[in-house]
């Protein structure tokens, strides 16, 4: 996602353009660090792409090898379509027109942010933009079920939203296959503002999208709009988005789903009063589970400096905003802004950007919490060795695991040509800021960057964006990281306590996950058939024993790829 300036255009075009990175990650441990291989472009989209203007939008990561990415292109009548394209057990796809979209799009215009979202392999949600006949922008909402992508649809309205409403959509979030919600913006038929709505898809069916709860109150000036959604779980989901108040200054919301209910929006709490210059915007929204979220953006001051804010919900509380600690330092330029976020657990996440140098230069900025406090906003190592021009900035980072995570972005050399880059996070510290690897060879029209990386909790990355070729088109490119191949858990040890009356309860100590996430844990009581104590967890209780009882238990580990080997066998008096 590439995040615009807020001093380079009016607040309404920011609002529009922005893109909502919805990147949640687990807190997994892969076996290995994934490293990029070299970049290569989408399969079959040069065919598509016959003006040659193409590139990867979003792109989303359920598990290692298994990715949808979407984008658009310009077909041979310079009419802006979208297309899909899938990865599955390694393997790109070739990419394909999304199915039904160019017969809505009878303005020739799909939007230039596309988004996708996909909690499993082979099933996606994705959503944009189209103009209709009137040259009006029209939402379309498509899923992919089983690997197979259906047709596309125009958005579903309630009586309050009417059909024939321009509208925009900023994000979609699918926690589970055929269960998603949307949200964004559509202009109200009476007083030409914009305003928030959202949608929710059951099982595969949308329902008519509606103004979100309370934002028409707060939105007493021209633009309201839903900018993200994160759902950690079907039917809890958290919203953020942007209104004006009765001064015309824009001011951050934020709601939450609970139990398939939104509430009303409020005011994030703490941010007016840092918004001394009333130009206030977020950028994402990223959750580690439910209750846990955080928020990330810019605001202005009196002055006109933009600086950077980040905000935590904890237990279903939104903390007051606050500057990130250490950016007004780095940031003498006067324009800070995060531009994408992602939370691998709880009270630990991570915040990319850019920030202004006293050359007014653009700069990556990256900033991580852990433990719940923000630490102190830095350059991103070895990223400004690379910037030589005048632009540098991160619009995306997604983690496979807590203190290991991958940003990208774009930066000028020295002949100021936009090249594509890749930071890596491992242990806690980012490193290795590179160009990414083989875009250059692509690259050879000096017009590349990286705007999207989806990360998954088993050891894979994937990352997508564009670059100009030698005959001066743009044509859009894809990056893999993988983990070593994961393998069966080892064996774990364990042990066992008896606490109340005819039970006996298991605790885990250690476990190789093998790379890939443990799914279960098995025992076996005195040499019987292996039973499962646990869908995941390090404890468990086995029951029903007879008091003052010995019980001879062993356990073993369960990941996707097998079963591993028995613990040692150990004893426990049963009270």
């Amino acid at each position: 996602m590439r995040f615009p300036s807020f001093r380079h255009g009016t607040l309404p075009a920011v609002a529009i353009a922005v893109g909502a990175m919805v990147l949640i990650t687990g807190a997994g441990l892969a076996s290995a660090d994934p490293a990029f291989t070299d970049a290569h472009a989408v399969n079959g989209l040069a065919t598509l792409n016959a003006d040659g203007t193409a590139t990867i939008d979003d792109m989303s990561c359920s598990s290692n090898g298994n990715c949808g990415a979407i984008g658009t292109y310009l077909d041979s009548s310079r009419l802006t379509q979208g297309f899909v394209v899938n990865e599955t057990s390694g393997v790109w796809g070739t990419a394909q027109p999304i199915p039904g979209l160019s017969g809505l799009n009878a303005g020739g215009a799909v939007g230039d942010l596309l988004f996708i979202s996909c909690p499993a392999s082979g099933d996606c949600g994705a959503g944009g933009y189209y103009t209709d006949a009137s040259v009006n922008h029209q939402v379309f909402l498509v899923d992919e079920t089983n690997g197979s992508w259906g047709t596309a649809i125009e958005l579903p309205r309630s009586g309050s939203l009417p059909i024939n409403l321009p509208a925009d959509l900023a994000s979609i979030a699918c926690p589970s296959a055929g269960n998603c919600v949307a949200g964004g913006f559509y202009l109200d038929g009476t007083q030409q503002h914009t305003q928030s709505w959202v949608a929710s898809e059951a099982s595969g069916s949308w329902s008519g999208a509606v103004e979100l709860a309370g934002t028409g109150t707060l939105n007493q000036g021209i633009l309201g709009t839903l900018v993200s959604i994160a759902c950690p779980a079907s039917g809890s989901c958290n919203a953020v988005g942007v209104y004006t108040d009765a001064s015309n200054r824009a001011q951050v919301y934020v709601d939450s789903q609970v139990a398939g209910t939104w509430g009303s929006a409020a005011t994030l709490p703490g941010l007016v009063a840092l918004n001394s210059g009333g130009s206030a915007l977020p950028s994402s929204i990223a959750c580690s589970s439910v209750g846990r979220c955080a928020i990330a953006g810019g605001y202005t001051l009196t002055g006109g400096a933009v600086e950077a804010f980040v905000a935590d919900e904890v237990g279903g509380v939104w903390a007051s905003a606050q500057e990130i600690p250490g950016s007004a330092a780095l940031n003498t330029g006067g324009d800070a802004v995060v531009a994408s976020l992602a939370c691998p657990g709880d009270g630990s996440c991570e915040a990319v950007g850019y920030y202004s140098d006293t050359t007014k230069t653009s700069q990556v900025l990256v900033a991580s919490e852990s433990g719940g406090v923000w630490g102190s906003a830095a350059e991103m190592p070895g990223s400004a060795q690379l910037n030589a021009g005048n632009f540098a900035t991160a619009g995306s980072v997604s983690c496979v695991g807590v203190g290991d995570c991958r940003a990208v972005g774009e930066y000028t050399d020295s002949s100021n040509n936009s090249q594509a880059f890749v930071s890596t996070e491992t242990g806690g510290a980012w490193s290795g800021t590179a160009e990414a690897a083989g875009s250059a060879a692509l690259n050879t029209q000096g017009l590349a960057g990286l705007n999207v990386v989806s990360c998954t909790a088993d050891g894979a990355c994937s990352a997508g964006g564009q670059y100009k070729d030698s005959s001066g088109s743009t044509q859009a490119m894809i990056l893999d990281a993988s983990s070593a191949p994961a393998s069966k858990p080892g064996p774990p040890v364990a042990r066992g306590t008896s606490h109340s009356k005819g039970k006996v309860t298991v605790t885990v100590h250690d476990a190789s996950n093998g790379g890939s996430p443990i799914t279960s844990y098995q025992y076996s009581l005195n040499g019987g058939a292996w039973r499962t104590g646990s869908t995941g967890s390090g404890s468990f209780v086995v029951s029903h024993l007879k008091s003052k009882s010995k019980v001879h238990l062993r356990v073993r580990a369960v990941n996707e790829v097998g079963v591993s080997g028995s613990s040692a066998s150990f004893t426990v008096k049963v009270r």
